[in-house]
């Protein structure tokens, strides 16, 4: 019977799994579908009686063809490719929902903050040109200055002889003057820079894109506004020879030809999932921000949920495989089985995110080169944005400039962010499983669930323990005889006389 019992007991040596993990997963050892916890489904329970072993093979096969002409096509599925199966509904179609939430959150956000991004930009356009006109204004002055002295001088009643040949030699110094025009311009866009103004000053991209060419490159699409702007306003002074230059500014525009932009609102909305934030793009409005305050915090918790799933998926099939290696007959191949435990695991799943944060740099560097974003990236750079987007540190040196963010790229370059996600999750659950089973307990196999939880029958017994305490001594109170007493309020001799008379 020991025997039996024995036989019976499945531990945590036959599955390859710590104690934290059967605690964590909370799954049974055998018996599990399609073999996804690296135990086949068509092995039956361990036999007690090898002689039953036959009969209780042909009830097992006998039920499941029952059993399966029951399933659902899902379920039909499932048991026949559990791995494809979750890979395709835990981790490949959660991935592409959270892409599709960006893109359907993203395009509303553009819609509320397209116009606020127009009159900014128009704004933006006008203060541009009333500078220009004030360093033009500068230089035609320094232009025309010794002419303007000469001419003083005369109307003055100045000496008028060889006056003609000295207008004339001073006109011709003045017009040496025109070389100041590309010494002030660079002045003015380096001092520009220097003070946050940009080649096109306040001007943003965020939620509007106005050029349609395929090959867009950054700044295409500032520089296309700009020169909208500028024939908007030349059209308005010639054909309104009385308008002032201050209504035509104001009245110029270069967005009539914008459009929302989706993919860069999608790129956006990514960012408020994850956490990420760079800080390159924020709501004005009071509609966009009222978005964020609520979608963006459902977002964050559908982020949260969908990639601890997908990271538990990816992390069984992985198990999965290296407890099958253990079974193989090759050493080496058995070997590998350590890595699904203890510190091997942990520097297999940090290898992994290391790798893959160094891809996606890789690809970071070809999307740069190819929008010549910044033709300059290097690696090292490269590497630093890959690792701030993974820890969702998100410091906006580096970011996705939206302008040249396009709707197909929202399908390689966020999933390919989500990837590493999931890899970070499984390097922290591995690591955390680790230092929970290395750091010092009470006892061996205790936890801090375990201990709360005797502390608080602890508690309980004591609580009981002391009102059945106080029950005795009640009862004990009780059953003593109380002190014999009249029931009568005055005990006089008077007064009993009267009562015993009125009670007969």
């Amino acid at each position: 019977m020991v025997e039996e019992e024995k036989m019976g007991e499945v531990t945590s040596a036959d599955t390859g799994l710590t104690p934290f993990e059967e605690h964590h997963y909370k799954k049974p050892p055998l018996n599990i579908v399609g073999g996804w916890q690296g135990v086949d489904s068509n092995v039956p329970p361990l036999p007690l009686d090898p002689a039953s072993e036959d009969i209780s093979q042909s009830k097992h096969e006998g039920g499941s063809e029952k059993e399966h002409e029951k399933m659902s096509f899902l379920d039909q599925l499932e048991s026949r490719f559990p791995r494809w199966y979750h890979i395709a509904l835990d981790v490949l179609l959660p991935l592409g929902f959270l892409i599709a939430v960006a893109f359907v959150c993203g395009h509303i956000v553009a819609v509320l903050e397209l116009d606020g991004e127009k009159i900014n930009n128009n704004l933006a356009l006008a203060e541009n040109q009333h500078l220009q006109e004030l360093l033009k204004g500068l230089v035609d002055a320094a232009e025309s200055a010794p002419v303007d002295c000469l001419d003083s001088y005369i109307s003055s009643g100045g000496d008028m002889n060889n006056v003609l040949k000295l207008r004339q030699s001073l006109q011709e110094c003045g017009s040496q003057l025109q070389v100041l025009d590309q010494p002030i311009n660079d002045v003015y866009e380096e001092l520009a820079i220097e003070l946050g103004y940009g080649q096109y000053g306040s001007m943003s991209v965020n939620w509007m894109t106005c050029s349609n060419a395929k090959g867009r490159e950054a700044g295409d699409q500032l520089a296309y506004m700009a020169g909208v702007w500028t024939e908007s306003y030349e059209t308005l002074l010639q054909e309104n020879k009385d308008m002032s230059r201050e209504e035509a500014m104001a009245q110029a525009t270069g967005t009539n030809s914008c459009q929302v932009h989706t993919a860069a609102g999608a790129v956006f909305w990514f960012t408020i999932m994850t956490t990420i934030g760079y800080g390159n793009a924020t709501p004005v409005t009071a509609g966009g921000r009222a978005m964020v305050y609520t979608l963006g915090f459902v977002s964050i918790i559908l982020f949260t949920a969908i990639i601890g799933r997908a990271g538990y998926a990816v992390l069984q099939i992985v198990d999965d495989g290296l407890r099958r290696c253990e079974r193989q007959k090759n050493k080496v191949v058995q070997k590998l089985g350590v890595i699904k435990r203890g510190v091997p695991s942990v520097l297999f799943w940090m290898a992994l995110l290391i790798l893959w944060i160094l891809f996606v740099a890789e690809i970071a560097i070809w999307y740069n080169d190819a929008r010549r974003v910044n033709s300059d990236l290097s690696l090292s750079d490269a590497m630093w944005w890959s690792y701030i987007s993974t820890t969702t540190v998100g410091f906006g040196d580096f970011y996705i400039q939206p302008d040249v963010f396009l709707a197909r790229d929202m399908f390689y370059i966020p999933l390919l962010l989500l990837i590493s996600f999931v890899f970070l999750a499984n390097f922290l659950l591995k690591l955390s499983g680790w230092l929970l089973e290395v750091m010092p307990s009470r006892e061996s196999g205790s936890s801090l669930g375990l201990i709360l939880e005797e502390q608080l029958e602890l508690k309980s017994g004591n609580d009981h323990a002391q009102e059945a305490k106080h029950k005795a001594s009640v009862q004990e109170e009780e059953g003593k005889e109380p002190p014999v007493s009249s029931p009568f309020k005055d005990e006089s001799p008077a007064y009993l006389a009267e009562t015993e008379i009125g009670l007969a």
